[in-house]
């Protein structure tokens, strides 16, 4: 299974063209991967992505792309000043039925109530799993093992494996790989242009379908 931000077009600005949408998929169904979720973002500079935006995108790719994969729609959260207002919501697109949550935090610079927030998600009974936490730029180990503690769930990108993100996310990528700390993994191809190079990757010996599935065990 992966999990794919800019599949659904006209939710941002980094959103894909549906044709380049369907090439993605098609690319993806030839390395094996069986299900994809679209995380369409939700924060403030997206306020148009409300649930039923998102679901009408989604079933127009839906309604175009009808080959093997199994798609699925999902959100990923930006924690910033609309994410309280999101959280106090009952209709949150998570990735599960048991509340997963995915989070995401600018890689940069940290909000001021990052911590707060995600002990007020998971005080509303959702299991936040944060996206990418390896690119972010001021966590260090000893955050990483404070978000497991407080139960938090982490999806690791490949390309951060392979070192494509920079020395720093691939030296915590492999940290936390190498204690089990990631549930999710998504592919981190994003474009059709980058996936030309996906195929010389060799990641632990593990091809790109075995290495997104292994973070689902």
């Amino acid at each position: 299974m992966d999990y794919q931000p800019y599949l659904l077009s006209s939710t941002d600005n980094w959103a894909m063209p549906e044709n380049k949408s369907i090439e993605l998929l098609h690319y993806l169904e030839s390395s094996g991967v069986k299900d994809v979720v679209c995380i369409p973002p939700v924060r403030k500079e997206n306020p148009q992505n409300t649930n039923d935006y998102l679901q009408r995108r989604f079933k127009r790719l839906t309604s175009t792309y009808k080959d093997a994969i199994h798609l699925h729609l999902a959100a990923r959260y930006r924690i910033d000043e609309t994410y309280f207002l999101h959280l106090q919501s009952s209709e949150l697109l998570c990735l599960k039925e048991d509340m997963h949550l995915l989070v995401d935090v600018s890689p940069l610079q940290e909000y001021t109530n990052t911590w707060r927030l995600l002990e007020a998600t998971i005080q509303a009974g959702f299991i936040p799993v944060l996206m990418q936490p390896e690119r972010v730029t001021y966590w260090r180990i000893g955050d990483f093992a404070r978000l497991n503690k407080m139960g938090c769930k982490f999806m690791g990108s490949l390309y951060s494996l392979h070192g494509y993100n920079g020395d720093t996310a691939l030296m915590h990528s492999e940290y936390l790989r190498q204690r089990d700390w990631y549930d999710y993994y998504c592919s981190g191809m994003e474009d059709t242009k980058v996936m030309r190079y996906v195929e010389q990757w060799h990641i632990k010996n593990l091809n790109i379908s075995t290495l997104l599935e292994s973070g689902m065990d």
